[in-house]
């Protein structure tokens, strides 16, 4: 008895695309044996002979084709040999030295699939046939599962240069896939186990229509345009005191270290400190608040080195102004499950609106408002904001779509990550070239 896992999908995907396991059993149905003789197995039980050894096994379901119709049914079979199996049909003297042969349908076997992160099952699943295809949809089966916290599980702001692992967007996944019939007595029975490889799916807005490979996103080795999990336009300004997020994948056990090169400023390269990454999302965390007193014009290029000083990723590069931010900071989940960040420089407008309802009844004695003759029937406090960016490129206007359609989206103030809802952005021309955004959202009343 055995299961075995054909084929599957791949080691690392995106959370919006459907998950394939195609599984097949040796208890495969259609095998059909020529019987030449029939006999009481001596406990008043149907037992065939056959003249070859067959592959039958106890639990087995099998159909017959024989002359005495009656033993043409279905049978469970409950005991074999290399020559024999007995069946749960009652004998009778009219069995005896009948001919024929038997087909194994199992007609009541299934593959079970415990969809599983480490020891927590999150969906159990059945498939009939037995030489199965499993297509399940993985964000329907993780929506508890997977780490939707946000940036909380994100580094503290701060000045500091930094890199590390984190849990946050990625769920490591496996399926463990067993053989389920309805044994003799009606109880379920369980055979053989197999327990699949490690599988990871990133929190990405991706769907399963979707061409575009998660393996372009993946680190792991030498490589100077291995794609980072960010679609934050080349020369995307930012200012001192901003901070920068940039997500990564990599793929194995390895030691992964950043790299800051300054053009045209006064700063030499920055090494962060090593860090070892195991099939996890990475985040590196840039802040610019120590660069201030450098000439205004500089770029911050940002890449990935291993531990022997070779390059692993593409280079991303910033435009950096020395002029500290005076707006909003907003960060929110890419469709590649990375973080961006986005300086809002422009005007901010705030609101809080809060609407009750009240219904009139008699007038009592006392202080409450009740009793003086009204009774709130519901109360609503709701606070918005609409702020406008600076001026942008085309490319980065089409970028900050991605900010309209996130889910997770943040504001950062004081070091706290503030959960906002997003409700519309509006790009407009200012000029022939330059464009602004208008962002809208609702703020929740308690930080």
């Amino acid at each position: 008895m055995a299961i075995t896992i054909t084929a599957t999908p791949d080691t690392f995907d995106f959370l919006g695309r459907p998950q394939e396991f195609n599984v097949t059993s040796d208890r495969t149905s259609g095998i059909s044996k020529t019987v030449f003789n029939t006999t009481d197995n001596g406990s008043g039980k149907v037992r065939f002979t056959f003249s070859s050894s067959h592959v039958m096994q106890v639990g087995d379901i099998v159909t017959g084709t024989f002359t005495n119709t009656a033993l043409s049914v279905r049978h469970t079979v409950t005991a074999v040999t290399s020559l024999t199996l007995d069946t749960d049909l009652d004998y009778i003297a009219a069995f005896s030295g009948q001919t024929g042969s038997i087909l194994r349908t199992n007609d009541n076997f299934k593959i079970k699939a415990e969809i599983k992160k480490s020891t927590t099952v999150l969906a159990t699943l059945y498939s009939f046939p037995i030489s199965s295809t499993f297509k399940f949809d993985i964000q329907a089966i993780v929506s508890s599962g997977i780490n939707s916290e946000g940036a909380t599980d994100l580094p503290v702001i701060s000045s500091v240069f930094e890199i590390r692992n984190t849990s946050e967007g990625l769920l490591s996944y496996t399926v463990v896939f067993t053989e389920v019939y309805d044994d003799v007595d009606g109880l379920t029975s369980e055979h053989d186990t197999i327990t699949s490889s490690v599988y990871n799916v990133i929190n990405a807005s991706f769907e399963y229509k979707e061409t575009q490979s998660l393996s372009n996103y993946i680190l792991s080795a030498a490589s100077t345009t291995a794609k980072l999990l960010t679609n934050i336009p080349s020369l995307t300004l930012v200012h001192a005191e901003d901070f920068i997020y940039i997500f990564f994948i990599y793929n194995g056990a390895k030691q992964v270290k950043a790299k800051r090169s300054i053009i045209g400023g006064i700063f030499a390269d920055v090494f962060t400190p090593l860090v070892t990454v195991t099939n996890k999302l990475g985040v590196i965390k840039v802040g610019t608040a120590a660069m201030s007193s450098s000439t205004n014009a500089v770029s911050i290029a940002i890449s990935l080195y291993d531990a022997t000083n070779v390059q692993i990723s593409e280079g991303l590069i910033f435009k950096f102004q020395k002029t500290e931010k005076c707006g909003s900071r907003v960060l929110f989940r890419n469709k590649l499950g990375g973080y961006d960040a986005v300086t809002i420089l422009g005007e901010e407008e705030r609101k809080n609106k809060v609407d009750k309802a009240y219904y009139k009844k008699n007038l009592e004695k006392g202080y409450s408002l009740g009793a003086r003759g009204f009774i709130a029937l519901s109360k609503s406090n709701e606070k918005t904001m609409k702020v406008t960016t600076d001026y942008l490129s085309k490319e980065q206007l089409n970028w900050l779509d991605e900010l309209n359609e996130s889910e997770d989206v943040y504001l950062i103030e004081d070091n706290n990550y503030i959960p906002i809802h997003a409700t519309g952005t509006q790009g407009y021309l200012e000029s022939s070239k330059l464009k602004r955004l208008t962002l809208s959202c609702i703020l929740p009343t308690n930080k």
